[in-house]
């Protein structure tokens, strides 16, 4: 048994990772879709009440959220080239 769920219910989650994760206006619908499932899927397989609780990593006290945040912000044009990966040489979306 994997250590996550998928989850696809409409719920809380999703309403609040739609709400913070910046950029999803920039991709289709379905990717939209696929990466708020993604981010629902770790939080509630996680042992995190609250999205804002999610650390960066194992003992870093910065939330996750917010490095994915500015990531995305720093890197303009990033959102609509999320998918797409041509540059990148081994990529999980192409395998």
């Amino acid at each position: 048994m994997p250590p996550y769920a998928i989850d696809r219910t409409s719920n809380h989650r999703r309403q609040e990772v739609e709400a913070w994760l910046f950029g999803l206006d920039q991709v289709s619908a379905k990717l939209r879709d696929d990466i708020v499932t993604a981010w629902v899927s770790a939080w509630s397989s996680s042992p995190y009440a609250a999205l804002a609780d999610m650390p960066f990593g194992p003992g870093v006290d910065y939330p996750l959220m917010h490095h994915v945040n500015e990531v995305t912000r720093a890197w303009p044009g990033a959102p609509p080239r999320i998918g797409t990966c041509s540059s990148i040489p081994r990529c999980w979306c192409r395998s």
